[in-house]
């Protein structure tokens, strides 16, 4: 997990070459995937996905690595993670997903990926938030915008 938290990609590729286990979970049942998608570490996450790693594990709160990865504002390990297949609509506990966290936290790079994607932008919290109503209540009108612009179907509704 240390290796996964300091974006040592050699460390952790001796590590797995000499049989730890890749989806082994700390606390709060992350795993090395989430550490290092938490905390941007592209390489360490790209060793992790390509040596096997659950894409969609998720932890105690119902988050996914691209979760937290976006919610961090981390593009590129947002961008690898949907390359590889992650599943952009996990809701978490609270109904948030990935891209409803890029509204809540200003986070514009990952929001332009996941929208690229295709993220459902209808999905609701527990609250009844979509990604467009957090955006514009958390006053950010650059990702209110943008999310029009690439969903101008949210206009009419």
């Amino acid at each position: 997990m240390s290796a996964a938290r300091h974006g040592h990609s050699d460390i952790i590729r001796l590590l797995l070459r000499n049989g730890a286990p890749i989806n082994a979970k700390g606390p709060q049942q992350a795993t090395a995937l989430r550490i290092a998608a938490e905390f941007g570490h592209l390489d360490a996450t790209r060793v992790l996905v390509h040596s096997g790693a659950l894409l969609d594990e998720k932890y105690d709160d119902g988050t996914t690595a691209l979760f937290i990865a976006a919610e961090n504002g981390h593009g590129d390990v947002v961008q690898l993670l949907v390359n590889e297949g992650a599943d952009m609509n996990v809701q978490s506990h609270s109904g948030a997903t990935a891209l409803l966290m890029t509204a809540m936290y200003n986070r514009l790079e990952p929001l332009r990926i996941l929208l690229d994607a295709g993220a459902d932008v209808d999905l609701e919290d527990s609250c009844g938030w979509t990604v467009l109503t957090m955006a514009y209540f958390s006053g950010y009108p650059q990702l209110v915008h943008l999310i029009l612009e690439r969903q101008p179907a949210l206009m009419r509704n």
